[in-house]
């Protein structure tokens, strides 16, 4: 298959016709012109310019077949089919010699290359040569169509003399017309010195768009077998296409060999799955890198080892180039499609790699060896390949592999750093990939917005203690967090909740946990109250000690974050109003002017101290000329709990809100 890819020469003339189902447009538009030239004065030339794999060398053997297939071209044309490396041409009597033999091996010029080489001692050889070819070809008045890949190799070979002589030929001779193939825009075109300078009709080769890929794709299942699979894919996902278009840049070679890999293939199989295509695709890429300037490799590793686009400045500081250096350089490697420029919200643009499985195949390449280069560009590669659907079903294969001593430690340790480097992994998947952190070693940071997303499916699914142990982990429980929080008081909820406390798991913040537990009991006595449910007073009073030396405990340990500690003042104003209705003042200036606990420093901490102004707003209920012996600071603070404690008219909004 991979000889096949890179040498499409080698195809049979059937399967290279049959398989031919990109760049169709620009084929059709030079046989119409081919058709529609006589060639009875020299025609326009042209020259294909797409970087490596972009389908030069299978478009230019397409025209030959299309040449010798056509009964009105094969009467007058004859195509002269060059290989990409021309190693034996080294000046321009050597490309009249190559013509010279094809034409004797394949088209019946019998004793022509004999006839060119009778001049090889002349001092004037390559006149001589081209006039042999030129008699022959008026003899039969037949029309040569050179299809001359990688011309930019024979135009470097030549020198300006050689140069502005095949220029006059093609210039001024009509039995010769050349369409030629370049990876790059060659200076001879270019620049206005040069003898080629505006002289051909030049073709971009750029990447294929949706359409076309769709239809290599099609014809890549028919080739391997995968018709009816592919056709589900095209029909069902086709976003996958899509993504592979935009991680190959739309180039047909990469896209061929990266077929395997479209398919589904489970985790485990991935590294030597993608392994097997970055080796399939490293004569590509590296003939592309080799074909670069120096200047530009260096600007092109800089780019690739960044990943995400770059600014000319950052640019500057990773390469020591000045900036007019590095733009001029990066406008014609974007020319030449190696890199793709991109407008940001200021004047300055970026740049990154266009084709992202090259900068892909670069990382892993060469990346350091100690850096986060030797995993991120398999980290980029699940990124833009995977739906979250198929990375989701990955990722908990691996955990569960994990879990059963599955897989290998070296698999271990480097796809649990693949997956924890992972961005914009749904709430599910991090969840999965925590459990596993012990084994894996690689901490996965989860939101309130994720936790408390886990929480509500897991409600959903009915497992109550999963779902409140999710809960435990949200930071923030304002809102709906906290009204989620007070839908745990069903029995089912509290008896599962219990049970699972009997086992707390070792990645529970446990004073968190308790904290919210003993948030959630109070919830449930404080609705119930609300509701005039007659409540046991002395189970009450006992709750609301063991509440408050939650709070001592977290406030010690500085685990509480504001909006917990309003939560937690807002319910014991709630639990204390309830009480003195019950005339059970004393019982709770008492619970709150002897309730301590002993930290781990083995000081008494008392209530009264941690939250003073609550306890001075239940001392001000019967002795109100304490409250105004206390600082402005104080007494305004626990002013405003006692009307919340008494449930002012100014204050009940607020109250029914928290």
């Amino acid at each position: 298959m991979s000889s096949l890819i890179y040498n499409p020469g080698q195809k049979r003339k059937s399967d290279l016709i049959s398989e031919f189902v990109v760049r169709r447009d620009i084929y059709e538009e030079i046989m119409r012109d081919l058709e529609s030239s006589n060639m009875d004065h020299p025609e326009q030339h042209y020259l294909l310019v797409g970087q490596r794999g972009m389908g030069k060398t299978t478009l230019l053997l397409r025209l030959r077949y299309g040449i010798e297939d056509s009964a009105t071209l094969s009467s007058r044309l004859l195509p002269i089919v060059f290989p990409e490396e021309q190693y034996q041409i080294s000046e321009l009597a050597g490309l009249w010699e190559y013509v010279a033999e094809y034409l004797e091996d394949h088209h019946g010029f019998v004793g022509l290359y004999d006839d060119v080489e009778g001049y090889n001692l002349t001092a004037n050889f390559e006149d001589e040569a081209f006039e042999v070819l030129n008699r022959a070809l008026d003899k039969t008045g037949k029309h040569l169509v050179l299809l001359i890949d990688n011309i930019g190799e024979l135009f470097h070979k030549l020198d300006k003399n050689e140069m502005h002589r095949l220029r006059e030929i093609l210039q001024t001779n009509n039995r010769v017309r050349v369409i030629g193939g370049s990876t790059n825009y060659l200076e001879a075109v270019l620049d206005y010195h040069q003898p080629f300078y505006e002289f051909f009709k030049i073709i971009r080769l750029d990447g294929l768009g949706k359409e076309e890929t769709v239809r290599l794709i099609q014809q890549l299942g028919e080739i391997h077998g995968e018709k009816e699979k592919i056709e589900r894919i095209v029909s069902e996902t086709p976003g996958r296409i899509e993504t592979l278009r935009i991680l190959t840049g739309g180039v047909p070679r990469t896209i061929a060999i990266m077929f395997g890999i479209f398919l589904d293939h489970e985790h485990e199989h991935a590294l030597k799955d993608l392994h097997r295509i970055l080796d399939a695709v490293t004569p590509l890429y590296k003939h592309r890198m080799d074909d670069l300037p120096v200047q530009q490799q260096k600007i092109v590793d800089a780019v690739a080892r960044h990943w995400e686009p770059i600014t000319v400045k950052e640019l500057a500081a990773r390469t020591r180039l000045i900036s007019k250096t590095l733009s001029a350089q990066l406008n014609q490697l974007e020319k030449e499609q190696i890199v793709v420029k991109q407008d940001t919200a200021t004047r300055n643009k970026t740049y990154m790699i266009r084709e992202r499985f090259w900068n892909i195949w670069y990382l892993m390449r060469y990346g350091r060896r100690d850096d986060k280069e030797k995993i991120i560009w398999l980290v980029k590669f699940l990124e833009s390949w995977l739906s979250d659907d198929e990375l989701k079903r990955r990722i908990d294969s691996f955990v569960e592999k994990v879990k059963r001593a599955e897989i290998s430690e070296d698999q271990l340790e480097f796809f649990g750093k693949v997956y924890a480097a992972l961005k914009n992994l749904p709430p599910h998947s991090k969840l999965r990939l925590k459990s596993i952190e012990r084994e894996t070693k690689e901490e996965i940071d989860m939101n309130d917005e994720e936790w408390f997303r886990c929480a509500l499916e897991e409600y959903d699914k009915k497992n109550y203690y999963n779902s409140f142990r999710y809960l435990t982990k949200v930071r923030d429980l304002s809102g709906d967090r906290l009204r989620f929080l007070a839908g745990f008081g069903t029995n089912e909820a509290v008896e599962a909740i219990k049970e699972g406390t009997q086992n707390l798991d070792t990645d529970i913040d446990t004073e968190r946990f308790h904290w919210c537990v003993v948030i959630l009991d109070m919830l449930v006595k404080v609705a119930m109250a609300r509701r005039g449910i007659i409540l046991d007073y002395e189970a009450l009073i006992l709750s609301f000690e063991d509440f408050l030396k939650v709070q001592i405990v977290n406030n010690e340990n500085n685990k509480m974050p504001p909006f917990d500690s309003l939560i937690s003042i807002v319910l014991a104003s709630e639990v204390i109003r309830s009480l003195i209705l019950a005339g059970l003042y004393n019982a709770v200036f008492k619970v709150l002017d002897e309730t301590l606990v002993t930290n781990q420093d083995n000081r008494t901490v008392y209530i009264k101290d941690q939250w003073k102004p609550l306890y001075l707003a239940v001392k001000y209920l019967y002795q109100p000329e304490e409250l105004w012996k206390q600082p402005s600071e104080l007494s305004t603070i626990a002013a405003h709990l006692v009307a919340i404690i008494m449930r002012k008219e100014d204050t009940k909004e607020k109250v029914t809100d928290l």
